[in-house]
């Protein structure tokens, strides 16, 4: 049986994270007051948990293209 692959963060500056999905689509997590989660990546696999974990407080949602 073969492990899921998990998402995978780097911060690159402070509140600053990329994180690639399983399906290695990037999105991107800015902390501040608010937070802005930039795309959501291709899996089904939730990223609350992940952008819960990096600080992300009343997170807020922007979509830069779509997949059809």
């Amino acid at each position: 049986m073969m492990e899921a692959k998990k998402y995978a963060t780097e911060k690159l500056a402070d509140g600053v994270y990329a994180i690639d999905d399983p399906a290695d689509e990037s999105m991107y997590l800015i902390n501040g007051t608010h937070s802005l989660l930039i795309d959501t990546g291709m899996t089904e696999e939730s990223i609350l948990p992940v952008i819960n974990g990096l600080g992300a407080r009343d997170a807020e949602l922007a979509l830069t293209h779509a997949h059809i």
